[in-house]
């Protein structure tokens, strides 16, 4: 009987040890596009990605795709978005304060209660 439940517990491991595995990988791929835009944000291809109240204060985003970005209640405080395309991007609860934005593009961006106190780049442009 001892090595019946030695198996049944071996084959629990087993399966508690795959599942966790899979959880550490999609935990890794939704991490992603958080780490490359706080470390490596400069000219990144973040079309379409979701940084939902991810906090990216000072991040250096300049020349970056952001199309269709959800930026949803981001802090973005003192971030670089210079010449950055945001066109499409959900910025709705965003905070901009302070933001470099100059040449930024803004086409089609949800601002509902986003803070933009402080903006830097009075020529960013909302079409």
């Amino acid at each position: 009987m001892s090595r019946r439940t030695n198996r049944v517990a071996w084959g629990l491991a087993a399966v508690l040890a795959a599942v966790m595995l899979g959880g550490v990988a999609v935990l890794a791929v939704s991490l992603r596009p958080y780490w490359v835009a706080k470390y490596w944000g400069q000219g990144a291809n973040l079309r379409g990605a979701a940084l939902t109240h991810a906090p990216l204060s000072g991040a250096g985003l300049s020349c970056a795709h952001l199309q269709e970005a959800d930026l949803r209640g981001a802090v973005l405080a003192g971030a670089y978005l210079d010449q950055t395309n945001l066109t499409d991007a959900r910025l709705g609860g965003a905070d901009l304060r302070k933001a470099e934005m100059i040449s930024a593009v803004l086409v089609r961006v949800d601002l509902t209660s986003t803070r933009l106190q402080g903006v830097n780049g009075c020529d960013y442009r909302v079409r």
